[in-house]
């Protein structure tokens, strides 16, 4: 975990917000209706359908959608469209029974392009678009950071995912540095935001991240719950199947993290 990184962050201010009231949900991505059986049972809270082998957001098929929002009314269900331009072609086909729907800013340069991008996205009424933003921005060729979240204030929008676009064994902290990830998540409830953090991260990174007071309002999670086999490697486990062992232990720890936070 890198915690000397050089910082963009020095127009943010960053206030003692990070630990307030609030639960800490969890994000599990599944690629197929059993996996979200999988992951409901084990207790996540969010049920995000992407296709893993296909890149950092790639969607899975429509029709998996479709069926989604029949198999699991009531649950808090979000989809990934994958980056421009197939997430324009996308968005109109999210059931408006999901919850949430991302898109990446991957090959966006500029802040301009990435908010008309995302006021393109046609998603049905009452389907939120979370704003992501990579922490390896320069390989995906999109802004930082810290501009994408304050593109989403400025645009009203209060949901952000800080993500990682090339799958390659690192983690959202090899990109982000301790005091970055406070400073972002304190920007963020500054105006009222929910950010959520992913990128392979591993319960110990989690562990260390809380340690350290960083508490986003949500979790994201793939690889870290996925089954490691003599055919399936830790660097790409996030392909294989998910352990439900693994999603249980995620779980406990957003929880032990909620009533952490609602504590204090």
């Amino acid at each position: 975990m890198n915690h000397n990184r050089s910082t963009h962050f020095s127009t943010f201010l960053a206030p003692a917000a990070r630990r307030r009231s609030h639960s800490c949900d969890l994000l599990v991505s599944v690629r197929s209706l059993a996996e979200a059986e999988i992951a409901i049972a084990g207790g996540a809270d969010i049920i995000d359908f992407k296709e893993p082998l296909e890149g950092a957001l790639a969607p899975v098929e429509p029709e998996i959608w479709r069926q989604a929002a029949a198999a699991f009314p009531g649950r808090t269900l979000s989809a990934a469209l994958g980056e421009s331009p197939s997430a324009t072609r996308l968005a109109a086909f999210v059931p408006k029974t999901f919850r949430y729907a991302k898109a990446g800013p991957s090959q966006i340069q500029t802040t301009s392009r990435l908010g008309q991008f995302w006021n393109d996205l046609d998603l049905p009424s009452g389907v939120e678009l979370v704003a992501v933003a990579y922490a390896d921005y320069e390989a995906a060729g999109c802004p930082r950071v810290d501009e994408i979240l304050e593109l989403a204030i400025s645009q009203g929008r209060r949901r952000i995912l800080i993500d990682t676009f090339v799958k390659d064994g690192s983690c959202l902290t090899d990109h982000l540095a301790l005091d970055e990830l406070a400073t972002l998540i304190d920007h963020a409830r500054n105006a009222n935001g929910w950010i959520a953090l992913a990128g392979s991260l591993r319960l110990d990174d989690v562990s260390e991240l809380l340690a350290h007071d960083i508490t986003p309002d949500c979790w994201g999670v793939r690889g870290d719950v996925c089954m490691e086999t003599s055919s399936v490697t830790a660097l790409d486990r996030r392909t294989g199947s998910l352990d439900p062992r693994r999603i249980e232990r995620w779980t406990r720890l957003c929880d032990q993290a909620s009533s952490s936070g609602s504590a204090d």
